[in-house]
């Protein structure tokens, strides 16, 4: 939850995110593990309509498998609750998107320079 990206919602969500961020950076240490629980991150990525993202690993996770798969390993690591990130999935989707292009993109021209190659050795 170190970075919010304005997700695709209307204006009152995204000013009750920017609170909830401000209120979380101002508590202590012990503060943040015991409010920002797996529960409670889970249940405001729902409450937002957002995945929980970790930008560590590039990886997405429901609420609920963000759940299943961190809650016994979040209590007293701080760490791993800030790097965590509620962010609308479908920011994924279209990242996802964009990098297949680029690859398609780079494919095609390695691919033209590679026939280009062996073309002009057959001359």
């Amino acid at each position: 939850m170190s970075d919010f990206r304005r997700p695709a919602t209307n204006d009152k969500t995204w000013e009750n995110l920017q609170a909830l961020w401000g209120h979380f950076k101002q508590l202590k240490k012990e503060q943040r593990i015991n409010e920002f629980s797996c529960q409670s991150i889970a249940k405001k990525a729902k409450d937002f309509k957002l995945w929980v993202f970790d930008p560590d690993i590039k990886t997405w996770y429901t609420p609920e498998e963000f759940v299943a798969l961190y809650e016994r390993y979040v209590h007293g690591h701080e760490k791993i609750i800030q790097r965590m990130q509620l962010r609308d999935p479908y920011e994924g989707i279209e990242a996802a998107y964009h990098q297949m292009d680029s690859l398609q993109s780079r494919a095609k021209a390695f691919t033209l320079r590679v026939l280009e190659y062996y073309s002009r050795q057959n001359k």
